[in-house]
C-alpha cells in the first residue's frame, strides 16, 4: 500500500466530496486505525489537526482508477 498525504484544510468536507465523486479515502495514518488519538506519524509529520486524508494504492488497482483518483481530487481542491 502506498500513501499520498495532500495538505488541506478540512479532512471531512474532502472525504465527503470524493465520496461524491466516488473514490473512497481515509483520514489518518493506517497504523492508527480505529484509535481515538491521532497517529504519532501524523504528528511527527506535524500535518495540521483535521487536515489529514490517505489514499492507498495497492496492486490491484490500475493505471485507469489512479487516473479517475487523481482526476476527482483535482476537482475536489479546485472547488
Amino acid at each position: 500500500i502506498c500513501g499520498k498525504w495532500f495538505l488541506i484544510t478540512d479532512a471531512r468536507q474532502t472525504k465527503t466530496a470524493q465520496d461524491l465523486e466516488g473514490i473512497a479515502v481515509s483520514a489518518g495514518s493506517a497504523c492508527a486505525a480505529g484509535a481515538r488519538e491521532r497517529s504519532h506519524v501524523i504528528r511527527a509529520m506535524h500535518v495540521p489537526e483535521g487536515a489529514d486524508v490517505r489514499f492507498s494504492l495497492g496492486n490491484e488497482n490500475d493505471e485507469t482508477q489512479i487516473r479517475q483518483a487523481v482526476d476527482a481530487l483535482c476537482r475536489v481542491m479546485n472547488g
